[in-house]
């Protein structure tokens, strides 16, 4: 198969073109193009669309089907974040040999426990900042390239409906993570949960109008989570039944980012070791929590949380970045072939 580098450039041609100019690489002799690099090819045009447009592209029609990373579909909850591992990996193992794991951990643990230090001077604008991090950090999975009204609303939802319709009980969660005693849920909250219902509306009519309508299902189903279980109990069915399958099925059809991250067992596989490391740390800043035994364990577990959420999602922006000007710089190019 040609090289990724070589393959690159075919991004937005069809397969005669594409196979012209691996030809004249000396990719493949005799001008044809095997399945597996036009599957490869076909990846990349895919990804390298959703990274210039910043929307959704569908597979060109003129790929033809034949052995692919992974299938769309649903996918066993796996601990997400402790993939970033992976991801590291990847970046870094064949620049530095050994020392990847020292230079990909070490930053990513100092932003940890940067967070963790800060939940203690300011748990109350950390507790926001975190909200404010998740509801980004959601929509964006959820809305997979979509317009900022669907990130938005689908980010959201998660967050401002327990606020709507269980406010005491959410207020009981908020105070386990913060350690600020809340009656309520808080102004700077309850406004903006507010808020979110117009805009919902607005998104579904906009879906109902132009499409897919199907996409109307799973948020649904959420609502009603959010109304009928309490707010831990159904961000916690959230998390590992929609918004983990998701992250894990997009990052096993990514062409780059974790090549051995291939299936749902594999990826179990990689995150045993990153998951065993996050519950001894958690184990050992429990005593260090407030309340009640199950409430400090809700709050350190939660605390936690949003301490691997801020690396996690920094690195998930710069990929995104690095992706798209990838994207942006590997433009395919007219190549004469000589006559065969």
């Amino acid at each position: 198969a040609a090289p990724i580098s070589t393959v690159r450039i075919v991004v937005g041609m069809d397969r005669r073109q594409a196979e012209t100019v691996l030809c004249t690489r000396g990719a493949r002799v005799g001008c044809r193009m095997s399945a597996d690099v036009w599957d490869v090819a076909c990846t990349l045009t895919k990804y390298s669309a959703n990274a210039v447009s910043g929307g959704s592209a569908a597979k060109p029609t003129h790929c033809r089907s034949g052995r692919s990373r992974a299938r769309r579909g649903p996918h066993i909850s796996v601990p997400h974040g402790a993939l970033d591992v992976e991801i590291g990996r990847t970046l870094l193992r064949h620049r530095v040999g050994w020392a990847w794991f020292p230079l990909f951990a070490a930053p990513y643990l100092m932003l940890v426990a940067a967070v963790l230090g800060a939940w203690r001077l300011a748990p109350e604008l950390i507790l926001a900042a975190f909200l404010a991090v998740s509801i980004w950090h959601f929509g964006t999975e959820e809305a997979e390239g979509g317009h900022e009204l669907s990130v938005l609303v689908l980010g959201s939802l998660p967050v401002a409906l327990p606020v709507l319709v269980q406010p005491v009980a959410t207020a009981r969660v908020l105070s386990a993570i913060s350690g600020v005693p809340l009656a309520e849920a808080p102004v700077w909250l309850l406004w903006p949960s507010l808020a979110w219902v117009p805009l919902a509306v607005l998104w579904a009519c906009r879906t109902l109008m132009w499409g897919p309508r199907r996409a109307l299902l799973l948020p649904l189903l959420q609502c009603v989570g959010f109304a009928a279980l309490p707010p831990l109990t159904a961000f916690a069915l959230y998390f590992v039944s929609v918004h983990a399958p998701s992250h894990t099925s997009a990052l096993i059809r990514h062409p780059t980012r974790a090549p051995r991250v291939h299936n749902t067992v594999s990826a179990w596989r990689l995150s045993i070791p990153t998951t065993i490391l996050t519950v001894l740390i958690g184990a050992a800043l429990l005593p260090f929590g407030t309340g009640e035994p199950a409430v400090r364990l809700v709050g350190v577990t939660l605390q936690l949380l949003a301490a691997l959420t801020l690396p996690h999602v920094l690195l998930e922006a710069w990929l995104t970045v690095h992706e798209r000007a990838q994207a942006l710089t590997t433009q395919p190019r007219p190549v004469p072939c000589a006559a065969q």
